[in-house]
């Protein structure tokens, strides 16, 4: 079930907005007006007698890149970290062209001005809170209609799905930790969510998960992972271009930014 706790607020919308025309005067790089730190929560706000609900708090901001500077997201990636990842299977993972990096949002101030550089723009925020071994979808892409997609599975070969109509997500689930505090246990995979209204009874609210492409980490408060293709793939019929890849007279990319801004225990 897709659940939206709060759409994005217009200051943060004002601070990350990015890809303006490059043409038009600029008082201030969007690097150096955006305070990255302020993503995640002041220590007196958690300190605060305001009584919070148990979780893990997430923002998830989007941002599109025109397809021809999908080459500026590998100095991105070349700044972020990898071994925090526990990947379901990494050779799949990587052969289904997906892309993922890890940091601290303090440091997070060199990303932003290489999104800049890239003309990327910032597309929506959505917030969500998880609590212990709860599940969400991060809502990428509503297909109205049925369709075959490719993806390459665990033992490496490339398999068909069926999917559609309904919804391409990022199904992410919280696990608290019970021996440390400010610490929960993150899991994200692909998947495919059938509406309970579907026309084919078998289909009713089913979820699909393409679990060759999965990983999970660890996450506290100020930590973020930065997820993106390797490249611009046109053809919409696999699950790396439904995901990321979206054609048109502009061709652009889609890359995800996933901060925790909070953990409540």
């Amino acid at each position: 079930m897709i659940r939206f706790f709060h759409i994005t607020v217009t200051f943060y919308l004002i601070i990350l907005l990015i890809g303006c025309n490059d043409n038009k005067p600029r008082e201030n790089p969007i690097w150096e007006e955006v305070k990255i730190g302020d993503l995640a929560p002041a220590v007196n706000e958690r300190q605060s007698n305001i009584q919070k609900i148990e979780g893990i708090y997430f923002q998830v901001h989007t941002f599109t890149v025109p397809a021809e500077n999908i080459g500026k997201l590998d100095e991105i990636s070349n700044i972020l970290y990898t071994h925090p990842f526990s990947f379901n299977h990494f050779n799949a993972f990587n052969a289904n062209l997906f892309s993922v990096g890890f940091s601290r949002i303090s440091f997070g101030e060199q990303i932003f001005q290489i999104l800049s550089e890239a003309g990327a723009k910032k597309t929506g925020t959505i917030s969500l809170l998880l609590s212990y071994t709860q599940t969400d979808d991060i809502p990428i892409l509503k297909l109205f209609e049925s369709r075959n997609i490719y993806y390459i599975t665990a033992d490496g070969t490339t398999e068909p799905e069926t999917i559609g109509p309904g919804i391409l997500t990022l199904r992410i689930k919280a696990e608290k930790i019970p021996e440390f505090r400010g610490v929960y246990n993150v899991t994200i995979i692909p998947s495919f969510h059938f509406p309970t209204t579907a026309e084919i009874p078998e289909t009713a609210g089913k979820d699909i998960f393409f679990e060759s492409c999965g990983f999970s980490l660890k996450m506290s408060p100020g930590d973020y992972i930065f997820l993106r293709p390797q490249k611009y793939i046109g053809h919409q019929n696999s699950l790396c271009s439904l995901l990321f890849s979206r054609p048109g007279i502009k061709q652009t990319v889609s890359a995800y930014l996933i901060v925790c801004t909070d953990i409540a225990d």
